[in-house]
């Protein structure tokens, strides 16, 4: 492992494996974490799973191990695995919020609830939620997660089939968007948009969609 580590170092799953074989608990966790979101960025997300699993078990202290977490919950989010998603959140979240982390903590209870969603949890109660995580959201000034929020309240009402209502706050979330100047959350927020009035006005959606594909290419 030490060897490829200076020699090929590209070959960052190989190294991590290696080093799990080895039981060398840091490396290994260090580099599988490496090698998954390598994995990731190339759609790979099985191999990305298997990676953060290999993290999961050398990691070396309670908050590396809530890390890959998250990082799991993402890749399960991702491949539409929600009972996955709510059962490393509820993990995850209980020691960021024991750590008095009420950001990341935020974060994590917003995925949750999206799984719950998912999962069949009813709209109301799914709203519900929601509203309390928006004035949290507006407690810590966190306009990136209330924009996350937002959108998934759009969706929610959508279901509730309150169109009007759907639109309005997906505009307020493409508004907040703009101002933090994140390509990836705004082209998230204009589909999201864009989606709202597609069924009614798809007219009216067309261009709003096309601009979210821009965003989305610009962004590679």
């Amino acid at each position: 492992a030490r060897w490829m580590e200076k020699r090929r170092p590209e070959r960052a799953s190989d190294i991590a494996l290696h080093y799990d074989a080895a039981g060398s608990a840091q490396p290994a966790y260090r580099w599988s974490q490496t090698a998954a979101k390598a994995a990731e960025r190339v759609y790979a997300y099985p191999i990305a799973g298997a990676l953060l699993q290999i993290a999961a078990r050398n990691a070396t202290s309670p908050a590396e191990l809530a890390d890959v977490r998250v990082a799991l919950a993402h890749i399960s989010e991702t491949g539409g695995r929600f009972d996955e998603v709510e059962e490393l959140c509820d993990l995850a979240i209980e020691w960021f919020a024991g750590q008095g982390d009420d950001k990341r903590a935020l974060t994590l209870r917003r995925m949750r609830e999206r799984a719950r969603m998912e999962l069949g949890q009813p709209a109301r109660v799914t709203l519900d939620a929601l509203t309390h995580l928006d004035d949290e959201a507006v407690r810590l000034r966190f306009d990136r997660e209330r924009v996350a929020i937002l959108l998934l309240i759009s969706l929610t009402h959508a279901r509730l089939g309150d169109k009007p209502t759907s639109e309005r706050i997906a505009a307020e979330g493409v508004k907040m968007a703009e101002g933090i100047g994140d390509t990836m959350l705004l082209a998230d927020a204009v589909t999201r948009h864009g989606n709202s009035m597609l069924s009614d006005a798809p007219t009216r959606a067309h261009p709003i969609l096309r601009r979210a594909l821009e965003l989305y290419e610009s962004a590679g």
